[in-house]
């Protein structure tokens, strides 16, 4: 592939953030924990993913549809795969999306997209589930339901059969629904401009509006729920503001406001939130209660790129080139490779066990100490920059990139194994998650899963 430049490159990474930003929530993988270091005892323990695996299966997307043209789409966010799609494990299948192939800032945000569920051990289809015009589903982790759903509809799937749940037409716009231990949360609004209703309805798969329901009255132009974290008893509403944007948290058990800050705001950490004002053009961390702990500047709006894969007791804040303590907020170290906002950034893509792995703009995936700060490996690699949703054993690192699908020890910065894909520029791009301890490769034309091997290494 031809050499890219800085800005290019940039501008790639925003492409592909922009892709898997919902779907990074969904493929956070916690497999295994500790692990002895020590070379006898690294041969004799399981293999893990310091080895090629073993494929099991693999099929091409053209076997699941019968209708022309159709291709995987990205779940959750289905108007951003053309191919090259993530899926979802649920407790009982696989689950993938087809659909027709997107062109990117389309106004028509919907089409038409068929559920199928696949037998994880040998690849079959088990069941499809046509879905007419839908725009998202759920995040995950899913387990035995599966939400869908366009401006006014909601459709709720079983992941074990297929089954419609059940299917809703509600009485707002939709702007989001999630499924979370065993709760379906509805969210959207009712009305335009300054008095704007923001509304939330829980219940379960079957009766997703029967709990209770949450109203945010005069919420402001273009206002919607952009979290909501019910382990936090939390939400957060968003919208336009003067002259850029608020955002405003509320206790989700009673509907109360906490307080509001200038910009968009996640949770993060412990009891944190990272606040990103545009017309200050700053990032601000802030404690439960709405008190700044950290300010600094912001160079590049949606500059702080979290860690999408976490095996580690000790999982710190990323906050532009910052690293915070994620309880207290108190900075720890920097590294301006953290900032990709930066010429000499790039994106942090997992922490694993001691060690934060950063892939940087200029071809390099670093190892950092996640307590010190100190760099102790850099791996030259041209797609560093492109390295996004993997999993681990609690030392080796199974990533996608625009080269195909590999594995990093994060002891040592060593790639042991790859596995190639085919095509050129964005067609290569390969996304890797998880089933049961088993990894899902899914490239442009095809779905495999490969399971480690276990026992003293051969060699």
């Amino acid at each position: 592939m031809p050499s890219l430049s800085v800005n290019s490159k940039r501008g790639l990474v925003i492409v592909l953030v922009a892709m898997t930003a919902i779907a990074s929530a969904a493929i956070t993988w916690k497999v295994g924990h500790d692990y002895d270091r020590r070379r006898e005892a690294d041969r004799m323990r399981s293999l893990g993913f310091g080895v090629r695996p073993t494929p099991l299966w693999t099929l091409d997307v053209k076997r699941l549809t019968d209708q022309p043209g159709e291709v995987l789409r990205t779940i959750p966010s289905l108007d951003n795969g053309n191919g090259y799609g993530t899926l979802v494990d649920s407790s009982t299948h696989l689950i993938a999306a087809l659909g027709q192939p997107r062109t990117y800032g389309g106004a028509d945000i919907t089409s038409d997209v068929t559920l199928v569920g696949l037998d994880r051990t040998q690849g079959s289809t088990v069941w499809k589930r046509p879905l007419g015009p839908v725009r998202q589903c759920s995040e995950g982790p899913v387990t035995d339901a599966i939400a869908c759903w366009s401006d006014r509809r909601v459709i709720i799937v079983d992941t074990a059969t297929g089954r419609v749940r059940s299917e809703t037409t509600p009485g707002f716009d939709v702007s989001g629904v999630s499924i979370i231990d065993g709760t379906t949360f509805i969210n959207g609004s009712r009305g335009q401009g300054p008095s704007t209703t923001v509304v939330i309805q829980a219940g379960t798969a079957d009766k997703p509006m029967s709990s209770f329901t949450r109203l945010v009255p005069n919420a402001g132009t273009s206002a919607s729920v952009t979290e909501l974290v019910p382990s936090r008893n939390l939400f957060i509403v968003g919208g336009l503001g003067d002259p850029y944007s608020m955002s405003t948290v509320y206790a989700l058990d009673t509907g109360t406001r906490r307080f509001a800050v200038n910009g968009s705001l996640r949770p993060i950490g412990v009891d944190l939130f990272r606040a990103e004002s545009l017309d200050r053009y700053t990032e601000q961390l802030m404690d439960d209660n709405g008190t700044t702990l950290q300010n600094q500047r912001l160079s590049l709006a949606g500059g702080s790129f979290q860690p999408q894969v976490l095996a580690t007791p000790f999982a710190p804040v990323v906050m532009g080139d910052g690293v915070f303590d994620p309880t207290s907020g108190a900075l720890l170290w920097r590294d301006p490779v953290l900032d990709w906002g930066r010429p000499v950034g790039g994106v942090t893509p997992a922490i694993v066990g001691d060690v934060l792995v950063a892939g940087s703009l200029d071809g390099n995936l670093i190892g950092i100490d996640t307590r010190t700060g100190r760099r102790v490996w850099t791996t030259p690699w041209r797609n560093s920059f492109t390295a996004r949703i993997g999993i681990t054993d609690g030392r080796y690192l199974v990533f996608g990139d625009l080269s195909g699908m590999h594995s990093l020890d994060t002891v040592t910065g060593r790639i042991v194994w790859s596995v190639e894909s085919p095509g050129t520029d964005v067609d290569r791009y390969t996304y890797v998650s998880g089933a049961r301890g088993d990894i899902v490769r899914s490239a442009k034309d095809s779905i495999s899963v490969w399971r480690a091997r276990t026992g003293p290494d051969p060699a």
